[in-house]
């Protein structure tokens, strides 16, 4: 079996990492976007049955999950997806070739969002306990 030229495999890494970084992106925003919904449903249904309460300081929690920290982190969600478009606006594509860093900026975007992933999740998973 003959080895591929040097160029060649460079050429099938880059389209690989591409594709990953692509994919991953991918699916962290529909992630993102299934976790906002939820965490929007948290918050607008406020119903006795999602165990929505008040503490003596007028904190409202549902859950155990206070709804302020869930109101932010709703707020940050939006602002990244903001930068995000911001970012991905600049590229004129296809008039453009995609350069390498708009693939990295992706690449943050990607692990900025997986993060905000797991908050949601979290909070998610708080507003399922019963309050303490």
């Amino acid at each position: 079996m003959t080895a591929l030229p040097n160029h060649t495999a460079n050429q099938l890494q880059t389209i690989n990492t591409t594709f990953n970084t692509l994919t991953e992106w991918a699916e962290a925003t529909a992630s993102l976007h299934e976790n906002y919904t939820r965490l929007m449903a948290c918050i607008s249904q406020n119903k006795p049955e999602k165990k929505t309460r008040a503490t003596s300081s007028g904190r409202l929690y549902i859950g155990q999950c206070p709804v302020d920290q869930i109101i932010t982190l709703l707020k940050i969600m939006q602002e990244q997806m903001g930068r995000l478009v911001a970012d991905m606006e600049q590229i004129n594509y296809p008039a453009q070739p995609v350069r390498a860093e708009n693939y990295k900026k992706l690449a943050t975007h990607t692990r900025i969002i997986n993060k905000l992933n797991q908050q949601a999740q979290t909070k998610l998973w708080l507003t399922t306990l019963l309050p303490a």
